[in-house]
């Protein structure tokens, strides 16, 4: 059986995120919430899954923001005579 938490555990799980931050997320979908009698929890799947993505995410941001940078050749200006 997986363990959950409750969004304040769940909160120190994930490096300090706000309960605030956490609700956030559930709402916009980036987060599952397993409901137990009525509380809001998180799985710890979940918690490894949304991990896993952030980290991945990161990655192709890195990615994509190298691409866009201009080459340092790009960067000389020409002089001309």
């Amino acid at each position: 059986m997986d363990n959950i938490f409750n969004l304040e555990e769940a909160g120190r799980k994930l490096g300090g995120i706000s309960v605030w931050t956490l609700r956030a997320w559930l709402k916009q979908g980036r987060l599952k919430r397993t409901k137990v009698g009525g509380r809001t929890m998180l799985a710890e799947r979940e918690l490894e899954r949304f991990l896993r993505e952030d980290q991945n995410r990161s990655r192709s941001k890195k990615l994509t923001e190298q691409r866009r940078e201009p080459s340092a050749k790009a960067q000389v200006p020409t002089v001309q005579r």
